[in-house]
């Protein structure tokens, strides 16, 4: 069949940029949502059909069986034991849609968190899969018949759940780089600020306190100036970081590779609609707790409250239609206006340590709840929109010793609603919210299992 592709990019994003078809789309089609529905979807149906058609020509594609972490043959250490996280349900307002909220659980298990340390294995940037001689191992908490992943949407493996398999796509020979002994912290939504804060830094949080020395740490290329101070903050000056591009594989001789510290789902797979027990997020409070200690201690902060925060969300989607409305409201009762994304990540932790009350639309800006003092009130605008994730928040801020308020919203008219839409929320709806008393976090909190 020949090189159909330019494997240097991910294969969707070739398609998208350098095919006609794929010009007219960005250009004309895609602002409209049933047609981009409609592309993700047959990108979801085909792409795996041609990729298992392409294999039987190519020799380039490699087809790998799926094995958890935790089957990895190697050392481990076991760095905590399980924890229960209790998660009551959160406090809904206006209280007569509380029943839409639907609670997945009145707690869970967290898995004991460990490393394992694995001979000869090769990882690429953008991806927490880890690439053995005979399998692909990944991440304890993924369960690929409910998860759908970053890497399939974007073409950078297909994963037949099935049948347990995986086929992961070529990639260029002379790229391949060769480290010594490394530990791995590089994950498919690295460069989502909530997502490494929750998923990824605990993981580094965890190494560098338990594994002392100047073993080099592999991360993400290309990760925002705050996502970097993070990482250097916990890491110090000691340790070299190697910085993986996307798609690009490196080999390790010897990889030390830390098991899940926080995960939640990219999204759900087709096909799973059915299935009970979808994830809407676990964290584990002892890596959080470790985040917090850590951090503040290297700023030498303390976290104090006193402010009241309205957090002024600059985004092209999820955005509430008459933010400006309930803006000018709350700045009237006292609240100040912060907008995140325009701090460094030390400003981040400072403001958000010091807030008695925070509200806001639902955005990654939130994952800055873990430096939020225990019983500070979290007002987050959500849209009313079946199966969406109502717990992503709520597990959080109930492993970081909080809870969280919702104030839901109607999406504004139109086709084609997503998670994604912009929504309308009614201004007495969150002053109700700011004026009830705390959501009860008694039930919260977490317990170690000993096993």
């Amino acid at each position: 069949m020949g090189e159909v592709v330019d494997w240097q990019e991910d294969a969707r994003l070739f398609l998208l940029n350098k095919t006609p078809l794929g010009y007219i789309y960005q250009n004309f089609l895609k602002r409209f949502r049933p047609t981009r529905a409609f592309v993700i979807w047959g990108w979801k149906k085909f792409f795996p059909l041609w990729v298992t058609v392409y294999k039987r020509f190519s020799s380039r594609v490699r087809k790998l069986p799926l094995e958890k972490l935790s089957m990895v043959p190697g050392q481990s250490i076991k760095f905590t034991e399980q924890e229960v996280v209790k998660t009551p349900a959160p406090e809904i307002f206006p209280r007569r849609l509380a029943a839409k909220c639907p609670s997945p659980h009145e707690e869970y298990t967290f898995p004991a968190i460990y490393t394992v340390q694995v001979s000869g294995c090769s990882l690429r940037g953008s991806s927490n899969f880890l690439i053995g001689s005979s399998a692909l191992y990944h991440h304890d908490l993924f369960r690929a018949p409910y998860d759908y992943t970053s890497e399939e949407l974007h073409g950078r493996l297909v994963i037949k759940p099935a049948k347990g398999t995986s086929y992961l796509l070529p990639y260029h020979k002379e790229r391949l780089k060769v480290v010594e002994e490394a530990a791995v912290f590089t994950d498919a939504l690295s460069s989502n600020y909530a997502h490494f804060m929750t998923e990824v830094l605990p993981r580094i949080a965890m190494f560098v306190t338990h594994v002392p020395g100047s073993m080099p740490l592999v991360i993400d290329a290309g990760l925002h100036a705050n996502i970097m101070s993070a990482i250097e903050l916990l890491a110090g000056s000691q340790r070299e970081l190697i910085l993986l591009e996307r798609g690009r594989e490196m080999h390790i001789k010897k990889a030390h590779v830390i098991s899940n510290c926080g995960y939640v789902p990219f999204e759900r797979r087709s096909g799973s609609e059915g299935f009970q027990g979808h994830s809407q997020g676990q964290f584990s409070p002892v890596a959080l707790k470790t985040i917090r200690e850590e951090i503040f201690g290297k700023l030498k902060l303390e976290a104090r409250g006193g402010k009241r925060l309205f957090i002024r969300r600059n985004s092209g989607y999820r955005n509430v239609l008459n933010a400006k409305e309930i803006e000018e409201i709350l700045v009237a009762r006292g609240f100040e206006v912060v907008e995140p994304e325009k701090l460094s990540f030390a400003e981040q932790v400072a403001v958000f340590s010091s807030a008695d009350i925070v509200v806001g639309a639902t955005g990654a800006a939130f994952a800055n709840l873990l430096f939020c003092k225990p019983g500070t009130q979290l007002v987050i605008m959500i849209a009313q929109l079946e199966n969406t994730s109502y717990y992503y928040w709520q597990s959080m801020a109930c492993a970081s010793g909080n809870a969280i308020t919702y104030v839901f919203g109607s999406l504004e008219q139109g086709v084609g609603h997503s998670i994604h839409s912009d929504f309308h929320v009614d201004p007495q709806h969150i002053i109700d919210a700011i004026n009830a008393p705390l959501p009860n976090v008694n039930g919260g909190g977490s317990e170690v299992v000993h096993e």
